[in-house]
């Protein structure tokens, strides 16, 4: 413990060059938080595409006054800038996406490395390319079911006609 006079010497102060490292913390699905996975082989059903990412820039100087910024590739054209710990994403269409965050201190000196996780979302059923082609398949036997059908109605009544003509003959004949 110190009983007196402090003396500071601003000559002395040196600013931070530290970069601060930037973790991802935290990963919500639909709410519901989720073990960050270490590949990037994580999958995702179509309707879980409402995503939560908390994150830290560590920055020992002034942890406050660290800036963050982030890219959702896919979504977000440029990197966007926020003083939040967290970013939400509603309505993800499905496609492959990688989330990045960067963390900037106080003095302006940025991660050496983002933090990132990447994801896919997957396509309902009905998008995906062999339920398209079992639409496809059903329809064209549907299509030829109805053109084999009408051939065969259409021979029937030939073959009707041609009797209905050869009775008219016999019946003309007697």
């Amino acid at each position: 413990c110190v009983k007196g006079v402090s003396r500071f010497n601003p000559k002395l102060d040196r600013v931070n060059t530290v970069p601060p490292p930037v973790y991802i913390t935290n990963f919500q699905i639909m709410g519901n938080q989720h073990t960050l996975p270490r590949g990037n082989d994580l999958q995702l059903q179509y309707k879980e595409n409402f995503l939560n990412f908390n994150f830290i820039g560590i920055s020992l100087t002034s942890p406050e006054d660290v800036i963050y910024r982030y890219q959702l590739e896919s979504i977000d054209k440029n990197w966007l800038e926020t003083r939040n710990r967290y970013v939400s994403y509603h309505y993800l269409r499905p496609g492959n996406y990688r989330f990045k965050v960067i963390a900037v201190s106080k003095e302006g000196i940025e991660s050496l490395q983002a933090a990132e996780i990447g994801f896919r979302i997957l396509p309902p059923f009905w998008e995906t390319w062999w339920f398209r082609g079992m639409l496809a398949a059903a329809f064209l036997a549907l299509v030829v079911s109805f053109l084999m059908w009408r051939i065969k109605r259409e021979k029937e009544k030939a073959v009707n006609q041609e009797r209905n003509k050869q009775l008219m003959m016999a019946q003309k004949m007697e």
